[in-house]
């Protein structure tokens, strides 16, 4: 927004540019109608900044996901030094060290954060469409108590004209001026809310099509949020139950080879 028109939806942003061209767009609204609605940098602008760092905190949504690569990566590299030892047996220990390895791997997997993964998004996503409806109602809460101060202010600078218009010299000349005067600074301080509500009104019309614009964006990133969730929780999970899946067959072989396996006797010298 400070360099224009913000980006659409269609422009594919990451949900992280999504959330820095939402935060340009209110701290552009503080700056110009911060001061008649404060409750936009207060409350709505301080809501997103929460957003974002759940996003993008050190604990939150996107450190989660690469907790999420970090451990699916771990476990793929222990799949591999699994079929190394497997593939290097040739001793009755290599085969307990080797059993030793899968029962590590099928035990440890990253599924815990991929529901988490899957469960702060789903949050995020509701709370962030709650925001928008919220901030969309704010708008209209506003619009009605302006057209209401309007008609106030309105109706007192009609009284204002009339006093001023029906002000006649039936005192001295003094208390005439005095009494014009004071009636004209009423009527200047009507005057001047009368305005103040008109540029409210135009305040309010920029915010709730400066709200129009990112509605998109807002959509747009639960979209993604969604989708991200759905990439964590069921790709890697699919992953390494095919992983786990593809070496079942070892351990039941080398179950069956431990059972089996019958050590050599000693050489017998009684011949």
């Amino acid at each position: 927004m400070a360099t224009g028109a913000p980006p659409t939806s269609t422009e594919r942003l990451s949900p992280s540019m999504i959330f820095k061209t939402v935060k340009n767009g209110f701290a552009k609204l503080v700056e110009k109608y911060g001061k008649d609605f404060s409750e936009v940098g207060n409350v709505y602008t301080t809501k997103w900044d929460g957003f974002m760092a759940r996003w993008n905190g050190e604990t939150e949504n996107l450190q989660s996901s690469k907790n999420l690569a970090a451990e699916v990566s771990a476990a793929l590299t222990s799949y591999g030094i699994n079929l190394v030892i497997v593939a290097d047996i040739k001793k009755e220990q290599a085969f307990e060290d080797a059993k030793l390895e899968l029962k590590d791997y099928v035990e440890t997997h990253p599924i815990h954060i991929a529901t988490e993964v899957v469960d702060r998004s789903g949050d995020l996503k509701n709370d962030i469409h709650e925001f928008s409806k919220d901030f969309t109602k704010y708008i209209e809460v506003q619009k009605q108590k302006i057209v209401v101060n309007a008609k106030q202010y309105q109706a007192q600078v009609d009284e204002l004209n009339n006093q001023m218009l029906s002000t006649v010299p039936a005192n001295f000349l003094t208390d005439v001026i005095v009494q014009r005067n004071t009636t004209q600074q009423k009527l200047d301080a009507a005057l001047t809310n009368r305005k103040r509500m008109f540029d409210n009104q135009m305040a309010l019309l920029a915010m709730q099509a400066t709200l129009d614009i990112y509605k998109p964006d807002f959509d747009d990133i639960c979209r993604k949020i969604h989708i991200f969730a759905i990439i964590w929780a069921f790709k890697f999970q699919v992953k390494l139950k095919l992983l786990i899946a593809q070496i079942e067959p070892l351990k039941e072989g080398m179950q069956q080879y431990a059972t089996q396996l019958t050590p050599p006797k000693a050489s017998s010298n009684e011949e």
